[in-house]
């Protein structure tokens, strides 16, 4: 169980930094997938362990799986006295809304920041000299 937000948000960038914050994107599509081509995974993906995660699941907001989805563990995932779904949500467009790496470094910054979290030791120094190639 993520804890804090703290502790989705470091879950979150580092696997996103494993990607080279590249968005998860479907294989004719632009949109955000949780589990996209090449392995790749959105913010929120990154949360939800294979187990838990189905195909079914995409298209749907992070707040909406956890009504679509009552008996697959999802919710267990997270302390809700801690982590609000609109904190989830947001977390998700960090990544979404995205056009690519150094935007979705921006956007995690601009997260950080609103929620007054700070970014992993080890990748404080990635993400600010960082200059990925974009999609």
């Amino acid at each position: 169980m993520y804890k804090n937000l703290q502790e989705v948000f470091d879950t979150a960038v580092v696997g996103l930094a494993s990607q080279g914050f590249q968005r998860s994107v479907g294989e004719y599509d632009r949109d955000c997938f949780y589990r996209g081509t090449y392995n790749r995974r959105c913010a929120i993906g990154w949360l939800i362990p294979d187990e838990v995660y189905t195909e079914s699941m995409e298209n749907s907001r992070v707040s909406e799986l956890m009504k679509l989805y009552p008996d697959s563990g999802i919710k267990e995932l997270f302390d809700f006295s801690q982590v609000s779904y609109n904190q989830l949500n947001s977390l998700q467009r960090t990544h979404d809304g995205a056009w690519g790496p150094k935007s979705v470094m921006d956007n995690l910054r601009e997260f950080a920041q609103e929620y007054d979290l700070v970014l992993p030791d080890s990748l404080k120094e990635v993400t600010s000299s960082a200059t990925p190639m974009e999609p």
